[in-house]
């Protein structure tokens, strides 16, 4: 099983990080590895929580895949945090689990904790795709660090 853990602090809101990353259906605008991402089905669950069934589809150098996973957005867990929660429901993984967690730092800080599980469905798999899959991953929050950067500068 492959673990990437991250954490990083922004000097953005945390709504504002927040609404940037569960945006799936925007994905493809700025992660360059997205060929395309929609959400196929959303919900409220209770009156802080929403379930979405969200499809991404990956094409970077030579792996072309997708996957599809149930989505849990719960908003004020505590206060101002917010918590996006995924797990697997189809895709080329016998597991795939993570978290995005943001805690307001103040005003216009967040603080990001990103962890994701994930083992692949067969070992050519593994050894096929699984170090571009680590790469695209290890280095999800950077894109969406650039994209709040720039639509901060477009703001203005």
């Amino acid at each position: 099983m492959t673990i990437i853990e991250k954490t990083v602090i922004v000097s953005h809101s945390t709504i504002k990080m927040f609404k940037l990353i569960s945006n799936i259906n925007n994905y493809h605008y700025y992660l360059p590895w997205c060929k395309n991402a929609q959400i196929i089905s959303q919900r409220p669950i209770s009156h802080n929580q929403e379930e979405l069934i969200g499809v991404i589809y990956i094409e970077y150098l030579k792996l072309r895949t997708n996957f599809k996973t149930k989505n849990i957005h719960s908003l004020h867990i505590t206060e101002d945090h917010h918590q996006i929660s995924f797990d697997l429901l189809e895709g080329p993984f016998t597991y795939l689990s993570g978290n995005w967690n943001f805690i307001p730092l103040g005003v216009d800080a967040t603080k990001i904790e990103f962890v994701m599980q994930y083992k692949f469905s067969n070992f050519l798999l593994e050894k096929a795709i699984g170090p571009i899959f680590s790469y695209l991953y290890k280095h999800i929050l950077d894109s969406f660090i650039m994209q709040a950067n720039k639509t901060m500068l477009t703001e203005r």
